[in-house]
């Protein structure tokens, strides 16, 4: 076991190691049309018929969406059988914020003999998903919104895919260190990498244009100044993270609860029956959710 130092490396504070810029630059290419849905969000004046014609666009991407729309986790009373009904059902954003979430997802892929065992490492990420989402909802988020919640928490350990996919063996030293001197993920890997999943995750989230409250989420989940300073969307990740772990819905390798939790809970004018609330409906939720995965 390698000794570790207490120091912790500014995750921005250099480029990113070769290996790792390489692992990033050989990520599957993500839907094409991901990009173009993103530049539309910024125009104000972009009609719902607009959108539905750029998702239709992907063919395979435009069945998945219509699919999560008709599923338990939305309990639509009436199908969406085409995209121009599901946005009419759910809204601009909500469709909008489907296909991006589907588009990122199709694109990730654990290796079989990946650090962490890839179903417990997506069923952590989908907890705090819904967990966000659920906090966000308890604070009165607009519908429209609130996959923003969803999205940010279901990508929230991109950066971890590209490690394990990357330096399988020694990410597996990393989890391994970590867990015996009891150290926050993020830095144990500064420590073997010089840079953490976080900053890896910012990078990756950039390039695929996942949007500003998305990437401010992926790379402040951890918490610290950028957390308290940021939006709430970042704030509500930071807090469904540590409910999931908390609760130990899925794994993700890093079991620590950040000391940030309780100054983020006044942030968001939570308190403990609302958290305890989440926690007790979180499990029939994530069993809904599950559709994503």
């Amino acid at each position: 076991m390698r000794e570790y130092d207490g120091r912790r490396m500014d995750p921005a504070a250099a480029p990113l190691p070769r290996s790792l810029e390489r692992a990033i630059e050989e990520m599957p290419t993500v839907s094409p049309v991901l990009g173009r849905i993103q530049e539309m969000t910024n125009q104000i004046d972009v009609s719902p018929k607009e959108l539905v014609q750029v998702i239709a666009l992907d063919p395979v991407l435009t069945g998945k969406v219509i699919h999560l729309v008709n599923s338990s986790f939305y309990g639509l009373t009436h199908k969406a059988r085409t995209l121009a009904q599901a946005v009419v059902l759910l809204g601009r954003n909500t469709v909008k914020n489907l296909a991006v979430s589907t588009a990122v997802l199709s694109t990730l892929a654990l290796r079989k003999r990946s650090p962490i065992d890839p179903s417990e490492f997506w069923r952590h990420c989908l907890s705090t998903a819904v967990a966000a989402r659920m906090i966000g909802r308890h604070r009165g988020v607009a519908a429209g919104d609130l996959e923003t919640y969803f999205i940010a928490g279901l990508v929230h350990d991109l950066g971890k895919v590209v490690l394990m996919n990357a330096e399988p063996e020694a990410y597996t030293e990393v989890l391994a260190e970590a867990a015996a001197l009891g150290l926050l993920l993020s830095f144990a890997e500064s420590a073997r990498f010089d840079c953490d999943h976080t900053r890896i995750g910012g990078v990756l989230a950039r390039r695929w244009h996942l949007g500003p409250e998305v990437v401010d989420t992926i790379e402040g989940h951890h918490g610290g100044p950028r957390a308290l300073e940021s939006n709430d969307v970042l704030r509500s990740v930071v807090v469904a993270n540590n409910v999931a772990k908390r609760l130990a819905h899925g794994r993700s390798g890093n079991p620590v609860i950040e000391e940030t939790e309780r100054e983020m809970v006044e942030r968001l004018a939570l308190d403990a029956e609302i958290l305890a609330r989440i926690e007790a409906s979180l499990p029939g939720e994530i069993e809904r959710a599950e559709v994503f995965l």
